[in-house]
């Protein structure tokens, strides 16, 4: 089963697709009340994923504080679901957004966890 979550105004697309190991969040992340919107996305890891080899692509624009903790919930399924040898998060920033790769570096710092990042250009 597929997870889609079309990208909002305040919220994420999210693409989370076992059978072709597809899992994607990208975007600007600030959704109004973040646990309403993180708890089916929870509910679904913990449902649906499965302990193969993972790769979690993250490419968020903007993360507010209270979607921090969302995402850590969210990591933590993963990682109950998932062995962590298994799991790789690739946290993607924009070259020169020192914000954007602080915030992946605190979240893999919250989770115990060693991400793998990578920077890109945008292109104009």
């Amino acid at each position: 089963m597929i997870l889609q979550v079309e990208e909002g105004r305040f919220t994420p697309y999210i693409c989370f697709d076992p059978a072709n190991n597809h899992f994607d969040i990208r975007g600007k992340c600030f959704p109004e009340n973040s646990k309403k919107f993180f708890e089916p996305i929870i509910e679904w890891v913990e449902d649906h994923l499965s302990p193969k080899p993972t790769v979690l692509t993250i490419d968020l624009d903007y993360v507010s504080s209270a979607s921090t903790i969302g995402l850590i919930l969210m990591f933590k399924k993963m990682l109950e679901v998932i062995e962590r040898d298994n799991l790789t998060i690739l946290w993607r920033y924009e070259d020169g957004d020192d914000e954007g790769l602080k915030t992946g570096e605190a979240l893999s710092e919250a989770l115990n966890f060693t991400f793998q990042y990578e920077s890109y250009q945008e292109d104009y």
